[in-house]
């Protein structure tokens, strides 16, 4: 199509509309536009559907309840916090022989983690426990080498870039931050008060702010400049629960998992004074949202209600355009590199790896 649409761009460049000549954006945007009306002519509804539809193809039990998963640097070992039988290892390189390699049982029940850059720790939000650090150097050997206390009950965790510093949501002991310059003595270096829980929290890229999300509260933003000293700059009603924040990749828009109300779209362009901008409504709980890096899809880990795929490409008008079943209760979703596979945590089901390479053939 390409190939076509170069040859016939000298045409449309030709013409006029209204006695002025076309720009080279607005020639090619008509002639794709043409084409793909005659390719949908002959596209049935069906076909529509095979191309939006994710596919299953391969799930991994796990010993307990998958809550979330974080991936190897080459996408081919996963990490999986499962609850109460702490940190499970899979290797994926082949979706449909997926398989757990080994596993290291922590002190309460992993709920969240990181990994290092380099890909030889995992920081575990491990409830009760706080926080344990394990060695993953050798995938098939993990060992813990360290673990803090947090003043509450360690839910979500976050990393800064440079893998010194690690942020905990610790419900209602609000921040926790800890200096990990040294895995095997890591120390809290700062503790921020919130009113509520603490349910989740993700980073901005420039290590500027902190985004909570704080249940009932809505949402808090953190100044995080001086991780020593962090300090609330602004507040944001929810209209339910705030269980989850995911950050756009330009760091613009940030999407609030709301559990029963669905997902708020918030503008944070400007940290500020955050606003939402509209929601979208899910069958079952929102818990998670993960977006694509071509920013026009979201997935939304619905708990009973499966995977939920939304259409942002219109910010303003986001849409549900397709589904995936999922057998227990979605908690999270990741993507891998290449935005090919997600890894679904799904609860009592484990995981499953699942194709959406199809999902960006319509745009």
């Amino acid at each position: 199509m390409k190939k076509l649409v170069w040859m016939v761009i000298p045409l449309y460049l030709s013409m006029s509309v209204a006695g002025e000549k076309q720009s080279f954006e607005e020639a090619y945007s008509k002639i794709k536009k043409s084409m793909y009306k005659k390719v949908l002519k002959k596209t049935t509804v069906k076909d529509l559907e095979s191309i939006k539809k994710p596919s299953i193809l391969g799930s991994v039990d796990t010993s307990v309840y998958a809550k979330n998963i974080v991936l190897s640097s080459d996408n081919t070992v996963a990490f999986i916090a499962d609850s109460r039988s702490g940190l499970q290892i899979a290797d994926i390189k082949d979706a449909k022989k997926a398989k757990i390699i080994s596993s290291v049982a922590t002190a309460d029940s992993a709920l969240d983690l990181v990994l290092s850059n380099d890909n030889e720790t995992v920081f575990i939000a491990d409830q009760d426990a706080g926080v344990q650090i394990v060695d993953v150097s050798d995938i098939e050997n993990p060992n813990i080498i360290a673990s803090i206390p947090t003043l509450g009950s360690a839910k979500s965790i976050a990393i800064s870039k440079d893998n010194n510093s690690i942020f905990v949501a610790d419900d209602s002991y609000g921040i926790q931050v800890i200096n990990v310059s040294d895995i095997y003595y890591p120390k809290i270096i700062a503790h921020l008060n919130i009113s509520g829980v603490a349910e989740d929290i993700a980073l901005s890229d420039d290590g500027r702010f902190a985004y909570i999300a704080n249940g009932i509260e809505g949402v808090r933003v953190v100044d995080i400049q001086n991780p020593s000293s962090p300090r609330v700059i602004a507040i944001l009603d929810m209209p339910s629960h705030a269980v989850g924040v995911t950050l756009s990749k330009d760091n613009r828009r940030l999407f609030v998992a709301n559990y029963e109300e669905g997902v708020q779209i918030v503008d944070v362009h400007y940290a500020y004074a955050p606003k939402i901008i509209t929601s979208i409504k899910t069958p079952s709980h929102a818990l998670s949202v993960t977006l694509l890096d071509n920013g026009k899809q979201a997935l939304i880990a619905d708990e009973k209600a499966g995977m939920q795929i939304v259409d942002i490409s219109n910010i303003h008008n986001p849409k549900i355009t397709a589904k995936l079943d999922t057998k227990s209760q979605a908690q999270s979703i990741t993507l891998t590199d290449d935005n090919k596979k997600v890894l679904i945590a799904d609860g009592w089901s484990g995981i499953h790896i699942a194709d959406i390479s199809a999902l960006d053939k319509l745009f």
